[in-house]
């Protein structure tokens, strides 16, 4: 409105505080605040935008504090409560969101986790048991090598017993064969 003021032959000034905000493509934040202390301030401007708009356009607690009725200022402080009220509901909602999600979160790391466990602990028997058959595997093995050392032990014995026969043979055979000689000269 302050903006169109401007542009009007004649001319409607802007209100000074509002002044530095008309060029502005984009209304900062503070503007906000300052055209809130204008409207509520400068009862000729407040006329001129409650006749340029509905309340339809602006909403019911817009047009209360546009055009002050009787009881206005009860009117707006219930329409402040209930914007407290709603905006602490929609808090709550979107906290409670946030806590189902953070939940749901834990409860897929949970799963993932336990299944991880499961997986261990599976893993973890399969190997005991592995190692039990390993165990059972290298008694039955070294029961086998014990036999196996003894089995030897007796065939070395055996192979001495051999070898010791065969040079007494050897030598029993060189002595008549030494004979044979001597008696076959003679």
């Amino acid at each position: 409105m302050a903006r169109a003021g401007e542009r009007e032959v004649p001319a409607v000034a802007a209100p000074a505080a509002l002044r530095r905000f008309v060029n502005f493509a984009k209304l900062p934040d503070p503007a906000l605040d300052v055209a809130r202390r204008v409207l509520d301030e400068d009862e000729a401007f407040r006329a001129r935008v409650a006749a340029s708009v509905t309340e339809e356009a602006v909403g019911r607690p817009g047009w209360v504090f546009l055009t002050r009725p009787d009881g206005w200022q009860a009117e707006l402080d219930g329409f402040r409560k209930q914007a407290a009220v709603h905006e602490v509901a929609t808090r709550e909602d979107r906290s409670e969101r946030e806590a189902q999600r953070r939940l749901a979160g834990a409860e897929a790391a949970l799963a993932r986790t336990e299944t991880a466990a499961l997986a261990a602990t599976t893993e973890a028997e399969r190997m005991r048991r592995e190692l039990e058959e390993q165990r059972a595997n290298a008694g039955a093995m070294g029961s086998e090598v014990d036999r196996l050392r003894a089995e030897l032990a007796q065939v070395v014995e055996e192979r001495r017993d051999t070898v010791r026969r065969l040079k007494e043979a050897e030598g029993t055979a060189q002595a008549r064969s030494g004979e044979l000689r001597t008696l076959r000269h003679e």
